[in-house]
């Protein structure tokens, strides 16, 4: 049997180990993919499940996991959520709507 102290010691050490508990939840967002992104990726947009408190930085890193092709086209895209700019360190929430924007090229030479 144990003694009133060991009992006292196993039940503080219980809760201690109950209050050290730590929970992560999912959350979906929206990856919108355009021009050079949509041709590497094959997509045109996705829902990504990604860990509760990720950043734009974080969700960079797993495409960039899953497309290594993209990496040229990331290090100069911008990106938004929401449809507004954010940078990098942004923190995402759940049903965010995030999009890489590449580096656009075009328009046509003038004749004088």
């Amino acid at each position: 049997m144990l003694s009133f102290e060991a009992l006292a010691a196993v039940n503080g050490q219980e809760r201690a180990r109950s209050t050290h508990l730590c929970y992560t939840f999912d959350m979906k967002i929206h990856i919108r993919y355009f021009a050079s992104l949509r041709e590497i990726t094959e997509l045109s947009e996705e829902i990504l499940t990604v860990q509760d408190g990720a950043t734009v930085a974080d969700v960079r890193a797993q495409l960039l996991a899953r497309f290594p092709r993209i990496q040229l086209v990331m290090e100069r895209s911008v990106c938004a959520v929401n449809r507004g700019y954010v940078g990098a360190e942004t923190v995402l929430h759940e049903d965010d709507e995030l999009v890489f924007i590449p580096p656009m090229g075009g328009g046509s030479k003038q004749e004088k």
